[in-house]
Formats: structure tokens, sequence, C-alpha cells
């Protein structure tokens, strides 16, 4: 039985996370994943022939047909970043690729319900770090979240997101394209949680110590005086992860949070400029040349105006089919010519 079927099982399975972590760390190296290990040292606790007996194929066929690998703390494809924090998750469903490089990684956090400056300020500072080579850590949400995926992968950079659901799933599923387009050879989509589970309430607490624990540091860029950013804020805190907040309007709900966090000794942070000066860089992106678009996409892209426009009607501009139309607007993501603000609206980033 391979070691991917037996994490499987032992993730489906009531052994707690705690259990399987100390099990782990009781054995030499990931090689040592096996029947008889698992028996020697659980089988005083638990019915381990139970947990063994587990049928586990069908779930796990379908996790391999996504690309999804299974990963345990003693593996290298484990995220170095996680190793470090109190506790870390035993075991990890990975959707996409770690890379070494994902360990120079920011979290760009924030509420669901963001300002269109909340948006624009997540999506540039997303673009302009991930443009300098850090990876971009978020949660996959509607909102900051979303923005800050996007502008990484506008960027051409990579980004990370943790759900609070099994891998299995997408949570919002309107946000199933965006994570497709993460896990395609520009990050991953992390969980670790056992396939199958549903995106509850108390799931996203948990969730976001790994986005705390991926990250060197954390930035907030709004939030309400009541949000889960503060839940991902102290877990950055437990690690010694420093923590900076985006000032924003005294008189908007939106900002009311990030306004405190910055009051509790948040460190300001006004454009990506100050994260990079933070890690004594800076910025090493050039002024972009004017690109010039084939004819197709230039029609999607002149349809889609200055106020932008919906699939829908772009299709009656241009007189392209849905599909053809929805083709289209993922190569002007791509090449960082338009963004969707959800509900299917497109917008221009460049004129």
């Amino acid at each position: 039985m391979s070691n991917e079927k037996i994490l499987l099982k032992l993730s489906i399975s009531r052994i707690s996370p705690a259990n399987i972590r100390d099990y782990l760390n009781s054995i030499p190296c990931e090689e040592d994943i096996n029947q008889d290990s698992i028996r020697d040292y659980l089988s005083d606790y638990f019915d381990v022939e139970k947990v063994l007996n587990l049928e586990i194929e069908p779930i796990y066929n379908h996790l391999k047909k996504k690309g999804v690998n299974i990963v345990s703390i003693l593996s290298d494809d484990y995220p170095e970043n996680l190793k470090t924090i109190p506790k870390p998750p035993p075991i990890l469903f990975i959707r996409g690729e770690i890379v070494p490089e994902d360990s120079n990684a920011v979290a760009i956090i924030g509420t669901r319900r963001p300002t269109e400056y909340g948006r624009s300020v997540a999506w540039n500072f997303a673009k302009e770090l991930a443009s300098n080579g850090f990876t971009i850590i978020s949660g996959l949400a509607m909102g900051i979240d979303t923005n800050a995926h996007r502008g990484a992968l506008e960027a051409g950079g990579r980004t990370i997101g943790v759900i609070g659901c099994g891998i299995d799933r997408v949570y919002p599923s309107s946000n199933k394209r965006l994570a497709q387009l993460i896990a395609d050879g520009n990050g991953a989509i992390i969980s670790d949680f056992p396939p199958g589970t549903p995106p509850l309430k108390y799931n996203f607490p948990l969730r976001n110590r790994i986005i705390s624990g991926l990250s060197k540091v954390i930035v907030a860029v709004q939030a309400a005086s009541r949000s889960g950013v503060f839940s991902t804020v102290n877990w950055a805190l437990d690690y010694g992860r420093d923590v900076f907040a985006v000032p924003g309007n005294i008189t908007v709900r939106q900002s009311e949070g990030t306004n405190r966090l910055i009051k509790d000794g948040a460190i300001p942070v006004t454009s990506p400029g100050d994260i990079l000066n933070y890690f004594g860089l800076s910025s090493s992106v050039k002024e972009e040349k004017g690109d010039e678009l084939p004819g197709d996409e230039q029609r999607v892209f002149d349809a889609i105006g200055d106020e932008g426009a919906r699939i829908e009607e772009i299709c009656d501009v241009t007189g392209f089919k849905p599909q053809q139309v929805n083709s289209i607007l993922l190569l002007l993501e791509l090449k960082g010519f338009v963004r969707e603000m959800g509900g299917g609206r497109y917008i221009r980033n460049k004129s």
C-alpha cells in the first residue's frame, strides 16, 4: 500500500491530527510510513485494523484525477515555513505544486466585501510583490483574497490558496476557474481537511493558522471591526510573524478593523515598496511597454469599454459565442489586460 493511501486512510479516520503527528514524529523517515509502523504505534489506542481496512480507492482515484498529492510533515514536498510552527498539520492535500521558492511568501488577507479601494490595493500589492519574487498566500475567498490571487497571476508570479474545506471542493464555487489557474503551474491549492469536508464556519480559523504559517509576514488590506482577519493575525503573532495593515478611510466600515490593528501595533503600509524595504529590497519591476493584441482579443477588449462589461454584453457587441468569449477573456486575464470583478463582470487593467 502506497504512503499516500495510508495517509488518506489516517486522514479520513477518527484519529486526531495530534495522534497522527505523534505517530509521524515517532518514525525516522517518510519511507517508514507503513502498516506495520502504524500497528506498532497506534494499536494501543485505536482499532488500527479498521482504519487500515477503510475503502479509499474511489476517493483516492478521484483525487489523483484532480492532480492532488497527499504529503506528510516528513515529506520534502511539505512547505518549509509550515514545519516551523507549533503543532503543524501532519497531513496536507496539495493540488498543484509547492516549490522551495514558496518559502519567500507574503500573506494578503481581508474582508470578503471590500470597497473598490480595497480590491485595488490587494491587486496592486500582490502584483508588485509577485513581480519581485514573493509567493502570495491567501484564502481563495471572495473579495480581498480573490484580488490578491489574481494580482499575483497577472504578474506571472506564484500564489497559494488555503481553503477551509476538503481539497475536492472549491469554496466559493465561483472561484473554481481561479483555483484551476493557480493549480495549473502557478502555485497550489492546499487543505489539511479530509476530502469531502464541507466549508463549515469553524473550519476557517483552522485554515487561517496555515495561511499565517506559510507566510513570512501578513498584510491586512481591509477588515471590519469583527472579522476573520483577526484570527489570522493572532496566529501570525503566535508564530512570530510581523503584521502589516493598510490604513483606510475612518468613515468606511471595511477599514475599521485594519485601522484598529494599526492602533494596536501593526505596521502601517501604504505601498508594496514598504514591504520590499522591510526585506531590504527595492522593486525590480520595469515600466511596461505598450502591447498589441490579436484581432479577436482586441475586439473583446474594446467591448469591455471603460466601464466594464458582463460576458453577455461582450457577446452582444462582438457577436461571439459565450464559449469563445470565455476563452478570450482567460487569455486577456493571463496577459494582464483585464480582470474579473465577480458575477461575470470584467474591467480593463490597461488602456
